[in-house]
Order: C-alpha cells, then sequence, then structure tokens
C-alpha cells in the first residue's frame, strides 16, 4: 500500500503546475535552495575553526551541540509559520478500501521529505566527518550523530503536531510557541542561561552511548502522539471533520461602530480565520510582537532610534505587510457576487482600509510594553503606526486595483508566491526607505526628533486625504472591475 502512494506521489510531483506556469519562478527557487544547501554545507566546515575563535576555551562539538539545539528550537516556529505539512491529500483515498492506519502513516512519513529537514544535515554531516570524529570514539561518534538526527525528527514532529493543534485548541500552540520566543529573548539578553545547561546535557548523552534512548524515547512518543491525534481525525480537511465541519468563527463587537463597512469588516474577518494562508499572516503578525525582545536596547543613539523605526514599522504594521498585498486577491473565488450584486464598492474599500487601519492600532497598543526598554519607543511606534495607515495601506490598496491575481487561500503559506509579482517585492522598497530617509533628512540637520514627528505628519496627511483617495480608488475599481473579474476567472 506505501508503494502505491509514493507511487501517486511522484506522479503528483512530476505532472505539477509549478513546473509550467513559471519557469523563471521555478529556476529562481531551486537556485535559491541550492544557495542556501552551500551555505549550510559551509557552515558545516567551518564551524570548528569559528567555534575555536570565539570560544578557545570551550570543546568544539560541545559548543556546536549547544548552538544547534538552539537552532532546533528556532526551527519550530519557522515550520509551523512557513510549512506546508501534509493533510488535505489523503482526502482522495477516504472512500477508498484503504486502512486508515496506513493513511496516518503515509502523512507523517511524507512530512520527513521537506526542505527544512534536509538543510540541517547539510550542517551536521559535514561538521560530523570533519571535527565530531576525530575528537569522539566511534560510539560516542555514532551517538552525537543520532542525537542531531533525532532532534531533526522531534522539531518536524512537534511542528506537525502544533499545526494540526491549533485547529482544535489554538490557544495550546499559541503557548507553546510564545514560551520558546520568550526564551529566545530572555537567553539573549542574560536573564537565563540555559544553553550552558543544553551543551551539558548533550554531552552528557553523547558520552554514555546507553542514555541514546532518552531522546529516542522522545522522538517515539511525539510520533505516536502525533499519530493518535491524526488517526482520531482521519476525516479531517485542514482540521475540521467532514463529516460535520465545524469552523470556530468570532463577532468583534468592535466593527458594529463602523456601520455597514462593519459587516464586511466582519465577513471578512471571518474569512482570515477559516483560510490557512490568511491565518498563518495573521499568526506570524502577532508572534513577531515578541521578536524585537532581543533587539530593542536602553540605549538612545541614532542606531538604536533607526533600528526602532524598521522594528516599529514591521510591528505595527506585521498584518498591512503580509494581509494587505494581497487584499483584493482574498476575495478572487467570490469576486462575482461582489461586483454583480447590489453592494456599495465604496463600502467594500472602505471596510478593506478600516480593517487594516484597525489591525495598526491593535498591533500599536500591543507593542506599548517595549516602552519599559527604551521611552523613546512610544513615540516612534506612533508615527510608524500614522504611516502605516495613512501611505502603506493606501499604496497597496492602488497597487491591488492594477496587480491583483487568483488565490486559493485555504493553502498554507510556505514557498506559496501564488498571486505575487515582481511588483510586490519592488513596493518594499519606498515602503521602508522612505521613513528612514526622512528621519536621516532631519538628522542631518541636526534635529533628529523632528524626523520622527515628519514621518507620523505624513501619515497623519494621508489619513485626512483619505476621502479623496477613497474617491479615486472607486474610480478605478469601476473602471477596471471587469478586467479584474477576468483575472479571477482563470483557473
Amino acid at each position: 500500500m506505501f508503494s502505491k502512494l509514493l507511487k501517486h506521489q511522484w506522479l503528483e510531483l512530476r505532472r505539477s503546475s509549478f513546473w509550467t506556469t513559471s519557469l523563471i519562478q521555478s529556476i529562481f527557487l531551486l537556485l535559491l535552495a541550492l544557495l542556501f544547501l552551500l551555505y549550510s554545507i559551509s557552515l558545516g566546515l567551518l564551524a570548528e575553526s569559528m567555534i575555536e575563535n570565539i570560544y578557545p576555551d570551550k570543546g568544539v562539538v560541545k559548543v556546536f551541540s549547544g548552538f544547534m539545539v538552539f537552532y532546533f528550537l528556532a526551527d519550530i516556529i519557522l515550520r509551523f509559520s512557513m510549512q506546508k505539512f501534509p493533510g488535505i491529500e489523503i482526502k482522495k483515498y477516504l472512500t477508498l478500501n484503504v486502512p486508515k492506519a496506513s493513511l496516518t502513516h503515509y502523512l507523517l512519513l511524507k512530512s520527513l521529505f521537506s526542505f527544512f529537514n534536509l538543510l540541517p544535515l547539510f550542517v551536521i554531516f559535514p561538521f560530523f566527518f570533519q571535527t565530531v570524529i576525530k575528537n569522539i570514539d566511534a560510539g560516542g561518534s555514532l551517538t552525537w550523530l543520532s542525537l542531531m538526527i533525532s532532534a531533526v525528527l522531534i522539531s518536524n514532529f512537534l511542528s506537525y503536531f502544533l499545526d494540526r493543534k491549533i485547529h482544535k485548541n489554538s490557544k495550546f500552540a499559541f503557548i507553546v510557541l510564545g514560551g520558546i520566543l520568550v526564551y529566545f529573548s530572555l537567553e539573549y539578553r542574560g536573564d537565563v542561561q540555559l544553553m550552558d545547561n543544553f551543551q551539558n546535557g548533550i554531552e552528557f548523552l553523547y558520552s554514555r552511548p546507553m542514555y541514546l534512548m532518552i531522546p529516542i524515547g522522545i522522538l517515539a512518543s511525539i510520533y505516536g502522539s502525533l499519530y493518535a491525534f491524526l488517526r482520531a481525525h482521519v476525516y479531517l480537511d485542514e482540521g475540521a471533520t467532514m463529516a460535520s465541519k465545524t469552523i470556530n468563527t468570532y463577532d468583534f463587537p468592535l466593527f458594529k461602530f463602523f456601520g455597514s463597512e462593519g459587516k464586511w469588516m466582519l465577513l471578512e474577518s471571518k474569512m482570515i480565520w477559516r483560510n490557512k494562508r490568511s491565518r498563518q499572516f495573521l499568526i506570524i503578525s502577532i508572534l513577531f510582537l515578541l521578536y524585537p525582545l532581543i533587539i530593542v536596547s536602553g540605549d538612545t543613539g541614532i542606531s538604536s532610534r533607526t533600528t526602532m523605526i524598521l522594528l516599529s514599522l514591521f510591528m505595527t504594521g506585521a498584518f498591512t505587510l503580509n494581509y494587505g498585498q494581497l487584499l483584493l486577491s482574498w476575495n478572487s473565488n467570490h469576486f462575482d457576487t461582489i461586483i454583480t450584486q447590489n453592494l456599495s464598492i465604496r463600502i467594500y474599500l472602505k471596510a478593506k482600509y478600516y480593517l487594516l487601519a484597525v489591525s495598526n492600532v491593535v498591533l500599536f497598543f500591543c507593542s506599548m510594553p517595549y516602552a519599559f526598554l527604551n521611552s523613546e519607543f512610544i513615540l516612534i511606534a506612533l508615527a510608524t503606526m500614522l504611516f502605516n495607515t495613512g501611505g502603506v495601506i493606501w499604496i497597496y490598496l492602488f497597487l491591488n486595483l492594477y496587480i491583483s491575481k487568483k488565490i486559493d487561500p485555504s493553502k498554507g503559506s510556505m514557498m506559496n508566491y501564488e498571486g505575487f509579482g515582481a511588483a510586490h517585492f519592488l513596493i518594499m522598497i519606498p515602503i521602508f526607505v522612505a521613513p528612514i530617509a526622512i528621519y536621516w533628512l532631519f538628522r542631518s540637520a541636526g534635529i533628529p526628533i523632528m524626523g520622527i514627528f515628519a514621518i507620523g505628519i505624513c501619515g497623519l496627511g494621508g489619513i485626512l486625504l483619505s476621502p479623496i483617495l477613497l474617491n479615486k480608488a472607486v474610480t478605478i475599481f469601476n473602471a477596471r472591475k471587469y478586467k479584474l473579474q477576468n483575472t479571477f476567472s482563470k483557473s
């Protein structure tokens, strides 16, 4: 049975439209993958000399092992937010005479064929053959290699479990991911010192091969738990049972204050949580709030201000910068309804603007605890929030009126460039360069604080001009709606 399933998978991969729809994009992604692999190999070969220069008094293998544990913790977050785990692929087999246990094991084994599992191996094996085998005896070397491979597999299956678990209990996944991010920030700032414990723990395990059963037991328990979870929900389609598909949605009383636009905002918010790609953008935006814990410092130097401007642009506009890039494409599956029914296009576009503006304000208030690290952060975050609201949202709205493509929002975001074009990447340059340029212009004049005010004033100007900009957007939409409909109707 497994051979048939693997054969089907190979045929599906070989016939995938990925290889034909955009040859340039396929070549670019393959070259990018090869570049990452070359970097990984180089890191594995140069790790010994780098560690000896930085930590001359510590064992090379011991330090490397500690950093790999640190990497695997970060890897869980990257996998959760970016990796596309198999799930919906078994739908076509559910009506056939295929054992559910085989389908479940197939999903688990298929998850191993991921670039995230391949990348660390290209670091581990060069380091193993160049450094480990000459510093540790044969038994210890094989134990060390087994520990590293076990860590790769544990990271894969734990990320898979979190990805599935969020459909049933999102709080659990957020607690785990948030805990990892908090640990990184505390470790970087020196509030906790668990890295040495990781190093000593790995050294203890590979120096006593009989304790190899500990990580293997952890791996087996995670695999077993994930198997039991998937087997119990083998009728799932991305987390909802096919027999009685229920989706948790939430009503936001705040939207009622926006009148007719609030109804669109509520529908859009439910669509965001219902579809995997938009939900991942939302989760990434929330998790990114924790990232500056390891960067923002208490100094008030010019470099710190520049860093805080960039960070606050990301933080207060995280959802706008992700979700706003495909602002109209999210509705591509039901665009015909929008333009053929008695619906106000002005209210439709205004609701999208309000939704992104509300996200900027909410993320601004969520970022306020960073003011305890640097009091200037409040002013900088306020200025960038205004810039995102009065500038970035309108930039993306007008960009989408001219450049929008059909997408499937139910797909994950990992290696998914559906709907994106060169313009989506190029537009990021002025978005981030403009506020920095404004700040440095005033800094060169000897009044850097006015540069921060100027960023906020530019954003405030865009907010005050919203009625005019909205009228222009409605005019362009009405002129191009049939071209957009033709684009969205293409398969």
